[in-house]
């Protein structure tokens, strides 16, 4: 997801421009995607470009307790910052030797720190029979080898 500066750049301090950033998919973790979209405000400061941005990630994740696929809608809101020089600063991203930032990654570190833990279908979701491996929201367990006692307070680590 990348975006040309160069006008931008060329600018006086203070000049303004918003962008719409149109869906994309991102890589969250290996083989999980969501899908971003929402807009990026930049300003140009003395040596470097502020950027706000702000939308919305969408992804099919599965839950913790039953593995069942919940869709996650997490609003993603952050300010970065853009420089042509080498950096080590945190959120402080670089601007390519194409005048281009890329927002990939700032927006995929952030929408993985939006992602809730333990990741529920619902507060009230009785996980899988630890013998059968049946989804115990959907009926009851036939096996009789299931502690529902158990089963209902299984609490996976934050």
């Amino acid at each position: 997801m990348k975006i040309k500066i160069n006008s931008l750049w060329n600018s006086p301090i203070g000049t303004n421009q918003d962008f719409d950033l149109s869906p994309t998919e991102i890589e969250l973790f290996e083989d999980k995607k969501a899908t971003f979209s929402g807009k990026i405000s930049l300003t140009k400061l003395e040596d470097s470009v502020l950027g706000k941005i702000s939308g919305e990630a969408t992804t099919d994740i599965p839950c913790d307790r039953c593995l069942t696929e919940i869709t996650l809608n997490s609003p993603i809101s952050l300010g970065i910052e853009f420089t042509p020089k080498a950096t080590d600063e945190e959120n402080v991203w670089p601007i390519d030797k194409h005048w281009q930032i890329d927002l990939t990654e700032p927006i995929r570190q952030e929408a993985v720190a939006s992602l809730p833990s333990p990741l529920l279908c619902s507060e009230a979701c009785k996980g899988l029979c630890q013998s059968c491996g049946k989804n115990l929201n959907d009926n009851t367990c036939e096996c009789g080898k299931v502690d529902y006692e158990v089963s209902n307070k299984i609490d996976l680590p934050h």
